[in-house]
């Protein structure tokens, strides 16, 4: 599981960075700092399930990462493609908002079950 979810979250930044290249004007160093924390959500999700290292974390963190990232690549393309508007660019900004918090409330929630039941 810990495969799958790193290959879909790693699948889930290239499409991301891949999105964000072909979408700027041009190259700019503003432009690579926004693809840049478009990414960051994917780079820390990898990056926690790479140091988990009991069962129910790695469980818990992989289904929430590939949920995560596949939600995210979702909204991204709907918001850059189908429904593309003059505000369309702001999704590189605000969908990495939701990802960080929803993956931080999680991985907080998951460790505190972990804690409960680990005291036990």
């Amino acid at each position: 599981m810990k495969v799958l979810a790193n290959t879909l979250t790693l699948a889930a930044a290239i499409i991301t960075f891949l999105i964000g290249t072909t979408s700027l004007d041009s190259f700019s160093l503003k432009g690579l700092g926004f693809l840049f924390w478009a990414v960051s959500p994917y780079l820390l999700m990898i990056f926690t399930l790479s140091k988990s290292s009991n069962q129910l974390m790695i469980r818990g963190i992989s289904v929430c990462s590939m949920v995560i990232a596949l939600f995210g690549t979702a909204l991204l393309v709907y918001s850059m493609y189908i429904q593309k508007d003059a505000q369309s660019a702001l999704a590189f900004v605000v969908i990495p908002i939701y990802q960080w918090g929803i993956f931080l409330l999680s991985s907080l929630f998951l460790y505190l079950i972990y804690k409960i039941k680990t005291r036990k």
